[in-house]
């Protein structure tokens, strides 16, 4: 298993950004350009709510990052390996280790301030040390 990187973008809730964003994901994938796919998430950062992301991270540092989609965001959470080590990488590349990414109930991710829920699998996610 690769890296994966777990994000927002910036103003996410604005519908005509967000649409763009897709639009912008999806013709990269129809064209063949990602390696893999991108998961809907909705994430909890510092008790904030916000739509986000899940991709392989090679396919984030070819079609997200050099687009502008994220130069706004404080950082991105990255996660490797079968135990899902998981980081913050801030964007003047500090690094905050955060332990293993870990699934759990709804009423145990809702507990934290920091929490991923994949739409796709119904299932949440916090971190671990």
């Amino acid at each position: 298993m690769g890296d994966y990187v777990i994000f927002s973008i910036d103003n996410c809730t604005d519908v005509h950004v967000l649409a763009k964003f897709l639009r912008h994901v999806d013709t990269k994938r129809a064209l063949g350009y990602m390696k893999g796919e991108m998961k809907l998430c909705l994430g909890s950062y510092e008790g904030v709510l916000e739509q986000s992301f899940l991709m392989r991270r090679d396919d984030f540092d070819a079609i997200v990052q050099p687009f502008g989609y994220v130069d706004g965001q404080e950082c991105l959470m990255v996660v490797s390996g079968k135990r899902m080590h998981s980081w913050l990488l801030y964007s003047d590349g500090d690094v905050k280790p955060l332990g293993c990414l870990k699934q759990v109930t709804k009423d145990q991710a809702l507990a934290k301030d920091a929490w991923t829920y994949r739409m796709d699998i119904n299932a949440y996610f916090i971190t671990e040390e």
